[in-house]
């Protein structure tokens, strides 16, 4: 692994957007493995069940970006391998608004991100199959989509690690 990548995992992840929440999960281990509860219906920003789904990478520098909600929040969860997150406040009401926000969440580190409605965001896989598991609070419509979509590269440079 290359060292700009290793010290991405090192790094701690800070949610510095407003009302974007990066939970930490526990893990409860025994001798046959690990179990973690990724969403409860009492977990903080839980707005209600609407969907379920997961989305998986075949290959390492795969881009996912960018798209915002303007009624659905979401929780995302790295299941298997590295990916980095990038989001950015499209709120203008919001005491963040424009600020670029970057995580990296790997399987090897659970963690749960909140990520609410009118904030901009993608991802970009950092190992092979790597994949990520989505809850949200509405389902997807496809007659009349919850979704802003705009090119991966409307903030300029940001998916290379340590370039933002």
């Amino acid at each position: 692994m290359n060292e700009s990548y290793l010290s991405a995992l090192r790094r701690p992840n800070k949610a510095t957007i407003d009302q974007v929440v990066l939970h930490n999960l526990h893990a409860h281990t025994d001798n046959r493995g690990w179990l973690t509860e990724l969403l409860r219906n009492d977990s903080e920003h839980y707005a209600g069940f609407g969907q379920l789904y997961m989305v998986t990478n075949y290959q390492r520098n795969v881009v996912r970006a960018y798209h915002m909600h303007l009624k659905q929040d979401e929780f995302f969860f790295v299941v298997n391998g590295t990916i980095q997150f990038i989001l950015v406040d499209e709120r203008p009401s919001s005491p963040t608004y424009r600020q670029l926000n970057a995580f990296v969440l790997t399987s090897e580190r659970p963690q749960a991100l909140y990520v609410p409605r009118g904030v901009q965001h993608g991802s970009m896989a950092l190992t092979d199959g790597a994949q990520i598991v989505a809850v949200t609070n509405q389902p997807y419509n496809a007659e009349k989509p919850d979704e802003i979509r705009i090119p991966s590269d409307s903030y300029g440079d940001v998916w290379a690690l340590g370039g933002w």
